[in-house]
């Protein structure tokens, strides 16, 4: 078994600091053909991601993977790669959600509980904590089970069972998406400025940050 905590640390950040390595993570060396990592080819990936694919390459067939992760990569563009190697092989099968409770004094970011496989699941089983304390048998619930059938939600997952997936369920019967032509047009994305200096602080302390206007 691989119990850890990979590194959060965005794309942009480790190219400042090891070009060469986010390189190598991405492109790999074709010339001795190794690969780069399926789970770096979509968007500006975070590490955190090659660490799972990489620690899911490394079990053997009964062996099993155990991270304390942010969750962002079941729903965002940049976990696109890694939701398609999972999905290829069924390897999660248990997946606590804090939701938006803050586990870590210094990452402020929504964290999971995820443990992987190496032998494909039938199911997901999904359980929460959103107040930080896990519960005593999360798993003991027939209604945390969720088929891999019904994990991915259009092009993205949605890791909810109970009574939020009865709702999620009922809409989808009865409602339009917004991507349904009749509802809407000429929708686009904005203008990215890229400019992260605007939006990153600088930590002083416990709760303190600085600020310096441009």
């Amino acid at each position: 078994a691989v119990v850890g905590n990979p590194p959060y640390v965005k794309l942009q950040n480790f190219r400042k600091v090891h070009a060469d390595m986010a390189e190598f993570i991405r492109n790999g060396r074709p010339e001795i053909e190794i690969p780069g990592y399926a789970s770096a080819q979509t968007g500006n990936f975070d590490l955190y991601l090659p660490f799972i694919e990489k620690g899911l390459s490394i079990l053997n067939e009964s062996g099993r993977l155990g991270f304390i992760a942010p969750s962002l990569w079941v729903m965002n563009e940049y976990g696109e790669g890694l939701r398609e190697l999972i999905a290829k092989g069924r390897n999660l099968d248990r997946w606590l959600d804090f939701k938006s409770f803050q586990v870590f004094e210094e990452a402020t970011t929504y964290t999971s509980l995820q443990f992987f496989s190496k032998k494909p699941n039938d199911n997901v089983r999904v359980a929460y904590a959103p107040e930080g304390s896990i519960p005593d048998a999360p798993w003991s619930d027939i209604n945390v089970n969720l088929s891999y059938d019904r994990v991915e939600f259009g092009d993205r997952w949605l890791l909810v069972t109970g009574v939020e997936r009865k709702l999620v369920d009922k809409l989808q019967k009865t409602c339009l998406p917004l991507s349904d032509a009749s509802l809407t047009t000429n929708i686009f994305q904005g203008l990215i400025t890229s400019a992260d200096a605007t939006y990153h602080l600088e930590r002083r302390g416990a709760n303190t940050y600085l600020h310096t206007p441009r």
